[in-house]
This record gives C-alpha cells, sequence and structure tokens, in this order.
C-alpha cells in the first residue's frame, strides 16, 4: 500500500506546480512577443551577446594585471583583448553576429531538447512526461530548421525560433506544472476521508 506524503511536502509540491505553471506562462507569452517582433529578438539577443563579451573581456585583462606576477600574464591579457575584440565587433557587425547566433542557438536548442527528452523517457510514466516530450521533439525539430535555414535566414529567423522554443518550453512547462497539481489535488481529496 503507498504511503501517504507528508504535509509539509503535500504544500512544497503544490507550491513547486504552481511556480511552474506561472513560470511557464511568461516564457510562453515572451515566446509570443519574440515572435511577433522577430528582428527586434534577433538584434536584441546579438547585443546581449555582445555586451556580455566585452564584459567578459574587461573582466579578463583585469583578472590578467591582478594575477600578472603569478605568470602566463600575455595570455590572459590576449584572451580578454580577443573577448573584447569579439564584443565590439558584435555589436558593429550585427549582421555576422545573428549568422553566428543562429548556429549557436541550433546547438543550444538541440543540447536542452536532448536533455528533455531523455529526462521524459527517465520518468516516464508519471503524469506530465508526455509534455516535456513534446517540448524536447519540438526544440529538437527548431533547433534542425534553423540548422538547415543557415545565412540566407539567420537574422529573422534567429529571433522567430528562439520564441518558438520559449513558447513550446513554456506551454510544456505550464502543462506538466497543471497535470502534477490535478494529481496532487486529487491525492489531497483521497486522503480528506481519512482525516475525518
Amino acid at each position: 500500500m503507498p504511503t501517504k506524503p507528508d504535509s509539509s511536502l503535500q504544500q512544497e509540491l503544490h507550491k513547486a506546480a504552481g511556480w511552474g505553471i506561472a513560470v511557464g506562462t511568461l516564457l510562453a507569452i515572451l515566446g509570443i512577443v519574440a515572435i511577433a517582433v522577430p528582428l527586434a529578438t534577433a538584434i536584441a539577443i546579438g547585443l546581449l551577446f555582445g555586451w556580455l563579451f566585452i564584459l567578459g573581456g574587461i573582466i579578463q585583462m583585469s583578472y590578467a594585471f591582478l594575477t600578472r606576477s603569478s605568470g602566463a600574464f600575455i595570455w590572459k591579457l590576449l584572451l580578454g583583448v580577443l573577448y573584447l575584440l569579439g564584443g565590439i565587433s558584435v555589436l558593429f557587425a550585427p549582421g555576422i553576429a545573428a549568422l553566428t547566433l543562429s548556429l549557436i542557438l541550433a546547438i543550444s536548442i538541440v543540447v536542452q531538447s536532448l536533455i528533455q527528452v531523455v529526462t521524459a523517457l527517465q520518468i516516464r510514466p508519471e503524469q506530465g512526461w508526455g509534455w516535456l516530450l513534446f517540448s524536447g521533439v519540438t526544440g529538437l525539430i527548431l533547433g534542425g530548421l534553423i540548422w538547415a535555414q543557415g545565412p540566407a535566414g539567420a537574422v529573422w529567423l534567429l529571433g522567430v525560433w528562439f520564441g518558438l522554443n520559449l513558447l513550446s518550453d513554456g506551454i510544456g512547462l505550464a502543462m506538466a506544472s497543471c497535470l502534477i497539481r490535478a494529481k496532487l489535488k486529487q491525492q489531497d481529496h483521497l486522503d480528506a476521508p481519512e482525516a475525518a
């Protein structure tokens, strides 16, 4: 006979499911916005990466100067300069950045999606595993399409595919969380007569 989970665990699971629904809904909304304005999304992604590279370059160069007595100063400094130049080039050549980022996005979406598919298959037959599998398979398709599209459609495609990935992740998370919440409520109703 299955053991009844303690009430603090039940409350934590209810809370986690609620957060899952909220975060999933927010991700889906952000995905819709990204799809609606794909060029702005691609530019925003490019600018973010550019600024992150610049920040990384400044930090790396600072590290080089702070640790110059420990050796490899030139290599540390060179790495920082490369980060800095990479960030500046991304900011001033958004077309090239979009092409590069589309490939990086395709790879990251495929890796994330493979993890989701493997996780879904590991937790099967738990409720919600199908939605996780759906999200993973959708991401694999989107990552493959970005890779296949190549340079011709990279600028607007980056925004659209990023948005579609956010949308499918959001729907998957929200639906899995709804199913978990429903299962918890069903368990609460089954446990209620025992308390009486």
